[in-house]
């Protein structure tokens, strides 16, 4: 293994990154894959936060468990170092690294928003899935989509590092058509009763992104990832040159590309084809834009055709609208039916405004681009030619004479033009088509003959120029729409043509309606039946054959109509007899619950008034009752101080009556017994306290008995005195 090999990374698994998809959307702003690595490394710590990293070996290991991405040591090592000279990380305990706050801030946010981007995309998809297809489990749509997206993201990242590294091998794989892709999913997610359900919901998902600035978003920033993915395998001096300025560029356009600039195409890559031309001029890129002197006979050739076919017939405007709505038309075919649909319109008036189409190209900064042929130079286009009808015939494609003239005129010239360096960007000429079989055949011819290939389909040439252009929201949109596009061919395929005859025969039946001939344009067994046709007169049998089988069936569905008409209308005479007989006993009914309504009423009337007559004598009953306690609480009141004076009074008059007596006894009439008594003062006292007590207890009649008995032994020790003791003996 040779030292550039060793110090190249290698894509293991692209599935594991599509997982970790978020992490790789938080760094698709990035430029180059030098700044890839190094952000790569910073999501190791956020993306396992409970790993602790302390040199480059670890970081590789997790890197290539994660993302599926060896990337070699010595690559890791430098871009370690250049994060330590950053100050990116903070040391940790036990010779471990963390990242510095600010940077694990940053990166978390930009984390969250990625999360945040797909859950609002997931549940917004998941709203339409359940409008439009209920029958498919939203879970498992997501689930499909999600490998198909992987599967989208991994060929349109390789194809693009293709591109810088022209030498770099495109297998089968990576060549395989989004509608295979597509199908292979469905077929694995889904049952096979409802795969063309599933296939119209997961392909709903990128057929609304020009209508859906989030779900943009997400396509492009997925398509970023995948390229910062796939842009890690190529060798460092090629990965340098995103780091430098675009250098001049001659990019020629192919004629299918000039009809979306034209805008006489109906299809989506017209808003692209549009969209790419003024991104180059709006961000000054160095870019000059020719095109093939043989496109000018091409372009001119392709009007006069359609110019001579349409006007072969008188469209009329539900012919029109039938082209539009089968879905089975193409290209300027069916820009003229959708003009013609809206508002009648001539085909001469429809193609004026084409006739000085080189006049609009050149006001755009479009030049036609003038060489002359040498002898070699045509040796050389009659090998391309060979080799064209071969590869076509091995894909099942058919194609014009003049068209593969054309085709490989333009791809020589451009040959001869491009210089030999394998990056694309460094190439000096390009050619950009959407033909993918073109594009596809300049892969395989340039990679068999030693040579660089030189055609590059617009998707892939705007994800280059990506790291050259600012955010613009219009960019993503037309950027994301070109995933939401099968593989465009310049020229129509056998359906699209059996499609455009038919639609010519059935402009001589006068009588035929637009719902037949939509149902027509919309067989696809027809139009696979049409195009096995050897001539005129079998493909005109075979349209008045089907014809009259749908003119049978609309018969028998005329006739099944008007029995299931007449079937109606009887049911309905039933139907309306039974509604009157309904809706006499309703109107009975109705009449009843009046009644008893009226009844009921009354009944609440008089129940209303009885209770206000209660309420009322409650009312009364209560200030009453209210009035009779406050009443009692004054007489209580009152006898408080009564009861309180009467004690006051009775102590007092008790007081000043004994008193009295002893004034009166001891000072106005002395009572001599009394004073002489051997026990006088304990008669005094005895006398007195009988007289206070029983003063007392004559005013007071709660005391009374109380105090009476006080008395009592008033009286007792005034007997008691009086009678005195045994005489003392001597």
């Amino acid at each position: 293994m040779n030292d550039q090999n060793q110090n190249q990374a290698r894509a293991t698994d692209f599935s594991l990154a599509f997982q970790q998809i978020a992490s790789f959307v938080a760094i698709s702003k990035t430029k180059n894959p030098a700044e890839v690595r190094e952000q790569l490394i910073l999501l190791c710590f956020v993306v396992l936060p409970k790993e602790r990293f302390s040199n480059a070996s670890e970081l590789m290991e997790a890197i290539g468990a994660l993302f599926g991405i060896q990337i070699p040591l010595r690559q890791i090592e430098i871009s370690f170092k250049s994060l330590l000279a950053k100050s990116a990380f903070v040391e940790l305990p036990g010779d471990q690294l963390g990242l510095a706050p600010v940077i694990r801030e940053r990166l978390e946010k930009r984390l969250s928003e990625a999360r945040g981007l797909e859950q609002a995309v997931k549940t917004r998809w998941f709203e339409q899935i359940s409008r439009s297809f209920p029958i498919i489990p939203c879970d498992q749509a997501w689930d499909a989509l999600k490998d198909y997206l992987n599967f989208a993201f991994r060929r349109h990242g390789i194809q693009t590092v293709a591109l810088l590294d022209s030498s770099l091998p495109l297998n089968q794989a990576y060549a395989e058509s989004f509608s295979s892709m597509l199908r292979s999913v469905i077929e694995k997610h889904f049952p096979q009763t409802i795969w063309d359900t599933a296939k119209q919901a997961v392909a709903s998902f990128l057929a609304t992104v020009n209508i859906d600035r989030q779900r943009a978003e997400y396509i492009s920033q997925l398509a970023d990832s995948a390229f910062n993915y796939f842009s890690l395998t190529v060798p460092p001096e090629v990965s340098e040159q995103l780091r430098k300025k675009l250098s001049q560029l001659t990019l020629f356009l192919d004629t299918n590309f000039l009809f979306g600039i034209l805008k006489l195409h109906v299809h989506p890559q017209v808003d692209v084809s549009t969209e790419l031309l003024d991104t180059c001029k709006r961000f000054n890129l160095p870019f000059k834009f020719n095109y093939h002197e043989a496109t000018v006979r091409e372009m001119r050739n392709t009007l006069y055709h359609f110019t001579v076919e349409l006007k072969k017939y008188k469209w009329s405007q539900h012919i029109s609208r039938a082209a539009v709505a089968s879905g089975a038309m193409t290209g300027i075919e069916l820009k003229y039916h959708q003009s013609n649909a809206e508002q009648r319109l001539d085909v001469d008036d429809f193609f004026a405004p084409y006739k000085h189409w080189e006049i609009v190209l050149k006001e755009k900064g479009i030049n036609v681009f003038n060489m002359a042929s040498t002898a070699q130079s045509l040796a050389r286009r009659a090998d391309l030619e060979a080799d064209y009808k071969e590869f076509l015939k091995n894909n099942e494609k058919e194609k014009p004479d003049d068209a593969i003239q054309h085709d490989m005129a333009v791809l020589e010239t451009v040959r001869n033009l491009r210089s030999k360096t394998k990056n694309t960007l460094e190439a000096g000429a390009l050619l950009v088509t959407c033909d993918y079989y073109l594009y596809r055949f300049d892969w395989d011819n340039s990679e068999r003959e030693g040579k660089q290939s030189c055609t590059v389909l617009p998707s892939l040439l705007w994800q280059m120029l990506r790291p050259y252009i600012t955010d613009n929201i219009e960019f993503d949109k037309a950027f994301a729409e070109t995933f939401a596009l099968p593989e465009f061919s310049a020229f129509a395929g056998g359906a699209a043509k059996a499609a455009s005859k038919m639609l010519s025969i059935l402009t001589g039946y006068k009588e035929l309606n637009e719902e037949t001939a939509t149902k027509m344009l919309s067989n696809d067994l027809l139009l696979a039946q049409l195009q096995t046709k050897k001539n005129d007169d079998e493909f005109i049998e075979a349209v008045d054959s089907a014809l009259a089988s749908e003119n049978h069936a609309l018969i028998e569905e005329k006739a099944a109509l008007s029995k299931q008409l007449e079937t109606q209308k009887a049911d309905k005479l039933e139907s309306d007899r039974q509604i009157a007989s309904a809706a006499e006993i309703v109107r009975q009914q109705a009449e009843a619950i009046q009644t008893l309504e009226a009844e009921k009423q009354s009944e609440r009337s008089k129940a209303e008034e009885i209770s206000r007559q209660f309420l009322n004598e409650q009312r009364d009953k209560e200030a009453a009752r209210q009035e009779a306690q406050r009443l009692l609480l004054e007489k209580q009141s009152i006898e408080m101080r009564t009861e309180k004076n009467a004690k006051i009074g009775s102590v007092i008059l008790g007081i000043l009556i004994a008193v009295v007596f002893e004034l009166a006894v001891n000072f106005v009439v002395p009572w001599k017994w009394l004073l002489t008594h051997q026990n006088s003062y304990v008669l005094q006292g005895s006398i007195s306290m009988m007289i206070f007590f029983g003063t007392v207890g004559f005013g007071v009649k709660k005391w009374r008995n109380v105090v009476w008995l006080i008395g009592f032994f008033g009286v007792l020790f005034v007997i008691l005195a009086s009678l005195g003791g045994p005489p003392a003996k001597h």
